[in-house]
């Protein structure tokens, strides 16, 4: 977990002990959990701007995913070394057209990026553990009606 609300940029006591902390890590799949986005499409937010500090960190220590927030809409995107970066504001703070725009087909980077605004719903994560020796994630993001409106797999034999 990542507190954006502090200083966090890479020279921070927060960051070191974040990239300690993820060095040392053994687990099969690590994920990196912020509420301000590291990379974001051109909404009602912009990205929290440390991307270029904790991007590098990430693809150094095979980081699977990294999950996001602020922006009330749904994100994802390959940014680099096969990391899924993904927006999931779909709760129901906001509804509908009162959800946050996607105002933009590319996030900050011009790395393209599919967003959905308008439907709120749950992204579900499956994560294959019978195999230690391989990694693969299946995800779907539903909508509260149980409509499958994204679907994709990350890891062995790549991102679809």
């Amino acid at each position: 977990n990542i507190d954006a609300n502090i200083q966090f940029d890479c020279t921070s006591p927060q960051f070191k002990t974040i990239k300690s902390n993820i060095e040392k890590s053994q687990a099969q799949y690590k994920i990196a959990l912020v509420h301000q986005p590291f990379v974001t499409v051109k909404s009602k937010h912009p990205d929290n701007g440390q991307f270029d500090c904790y991007n590098p960190m990430f693809e150094a220590n095979n980081i699977s995913a990294v999950l996001q927030a602020h922006n009330h809409n749904y994100q994802k995107e390959i940014v680099s070394d096969n990391i899924l970066y993904g927006v999931f504001g779909t709760g129901t703070h906001d509804v509908g057209s009162k959800m946050y725009p996607c105002d933009s087909k590319t996030d900050q980077k011009g790395v393209p990026a599919l967003c959905i605004t308008g439907e709120n719903g749950i992204t579900l994560l499956d994560f294959q553990i019978d195999n230690p020796n391989s990694k693969h994630i299946d995800g779907w993001f539903m909508n509260n009606a149980e409509k499958v409106i994204d679907r994709f797999s990350l890891g062995n034999p790549g991102i679809h």
